[in-house]
């Protein structure tokens, strides 16, 4: 796969924004660090930190602004989900066109083929199989998006209805990674995709 330009370029695209998600998340919680000093001031940031680019944006007393921070992955979560997606779908569909230029009959454009059934296009036309468990995860993780996106970050019926035919590997993966399962969420529970359990 190395010598495929545009996979190079995916692997590159996907470090450079894993490495700057990663890079705000350790940034958030050193600064939520650096403003233990600051707890019970009445001061307010801009008063604190005139240097600093924004601040005057923010009329928070240290307190509040660490609990932001504090939570920051679930902030974090939230934006990065849609822009990793965003990443793997521009990824797939390259593919797509690859295979529709070297003949394959694909159902429809790859432009027209979202994220929700690429899989399932490359494997019908490929005659391959991506892991079962990793699709599942992928699908989870892009009903999670939507419900941020377009139900304000509430989980709906599609992802409930998706989670409960989960399979055990694709949960157990999922646990491995996140230390928690998202089978647990109910209608209207908060999509908290970055939040990772203690």
């Amino acid at each position: 796969m190395s010598g495929f330009a545009d996979y190079r370029h995916y692997e590159q695209v996907r470090t450079e924004a894993s490495n700057a998600v990663m890079g705000l998340l350790a940034g958030a919680r050193m600064a939520a660090y650096m403003l233990q000093p600051t707890e019970g001031s009445d001061r307010l940031l801009p008063e604190i930190f005139p240097q600093i680019p924004h601040i005057g944006r923010q009329n928070l007393k240290t307190g509040a602004a660490r609990g932001i921070l504090a939570a920051g992955d679930t902030h974090l979560g939230a934006m990065a989900v849609p822009y990793a997606l965003a990443i793997h779908e521009d990824y797939l569909r390259t593919c797509l066109t690859l295979l529709k230029r070297g003949g394959a009959n694909l159902c429809k454009s790859p432009d027209d083929i979202k994220l929700a059934f690429q899989h399932t296009e490359m494997e019908r036309v490929t005659g391959e199989s991506f892991t079962p468990a990793s699709l599942e995860q992928i699908h989870v993780l892009r009903l999670m998006r939507n419900c941020t996106i377009h139900s304000g970050g509430k989980v709906d019926n599609s992802l409930l209805s998706r989670l409960a035919c989960w399979p055990a590997d694709a949960e157990a993966g999922w646990e491995k990674l996140a230390g928690r399962s998202p089978r647990a969420l109910t209608a209207g529970d908060a999509v908290e995709v970055g939040k990772i359990a203690p």
